[in-house]
């Protein structure tokens, strides 16, 4: 990987990110290429010895996930994917170690135990090496994330009726959207908004409550509690996040640096 962030910095904080990225780059590596290579080493190693036609089904079950999981870290998805990294390592890991462990049942012997444990120690160390390497790149210690080209992203408080969604800030523009939970991929079940930074004219934190609250969307009202009321040259949005003074804090630190000499457009 890049000795370098791939990703734009603003020039008063690229020391403390060449710093952050010393620590996170061989940790993806780590969680998303290596471990992989270790999976399907031990599955290749139980098909060798089991006597069993099984080699199509362990191969879908280990190798698919596994291409996935390293094109993430290889093309660069993990700048356009903030979350969940850990969350991708450990859940796929499950789905490879069935296919590690049938090949490895069938084998018997040594293989039954030292093959699956291997691939066991390495999703588990591969999960924690993913968290550990989002925690050191999104860390909020001093505003740091705000000054990079990285997404910010935030969870909205559910709203009425049982709608839930995120708030994410690029370098370009703010979205939000709420969906009901479960369902995907359907754009009448959807709500979604942007505005541009450039238009943004204030971040402030309020509190949201009591009737009359203000509306995210048509017949869509912003729950109770602390909540982010973002200016815009439009009018104002209120956005109920989980974190509203760390959204406001961050958002207006990356208003205010994303204008300065261009170094956003990287």
């Amino acid at each position: 990987m890049s000795p370098t962030p791939p990703f734009a910095v603003h020039p008063s904080w690229q020391g403390e990110f060449a710093r952050r990225w010393q620590v996170a780059s061989p940790l993806l590596l780590v969680a998303f290429v290596l471990v992989q290579a270790v999976v399907v080493a031990a599955m290749a190693i139980a098909l060798a010895v089991a006597d069993a036609p099984v080699t199509g089904f362990a191969v879908l079950l280990v190798v698919p996930p596994a291409c996935y999981l390293a094109w993430f870290v290889l093309a660069r998805r993990y700048l356009v994917r903030p979350r969940f990294w850990g969350v991708r390592v450990g859940a796929l890991g499950c789905v490879q170690l069935c296919g590690v462990a049938l090949p490895s049942a069938v084998a018997g012997g040594v293989v039954a135990a030292v093959c699956p444990a291997l691939a066991t120690l390495a999703i588990a160390g591969g999960t924690v090496a993913a968290h550990r390497a989002r925690r050191v790149l999104f860390s909020p210690e001093g505003a740091a994330p705000a000054a990079t080209s990285l997404p910010l992203q935030w969870d909205l408080r559910m709203h009425p009726p049982r709608l839930f969604g995120s708030v994410t800030a690029d370098v370009h523009a703010l979205h939000w959207h709420l969906k009901p939970r479960g369902l995907y991929g359907l754009p009448a079940a959807l709500v979604r908004g942007s505005v541009p930074l450039a238009e943004i004219t204030g971040v402030r934190v309020v509190e949201v409550g009591g009737p009359g609250a203000p509306l995210i969307a048509d017949g869509v009202p912003v729950p109770a509690g602390p909540a982010v009321a973002v200016g815009t040259v439009r009018g104002e949005v209120v956005l109920a996040v989980e974190d509203a003074p760390t959204l406001a804090h961050l958002l207006d630190l990356r208003l205010r640096l994303a204008g300065q000499g261009g170094w956003a457009a990287r």
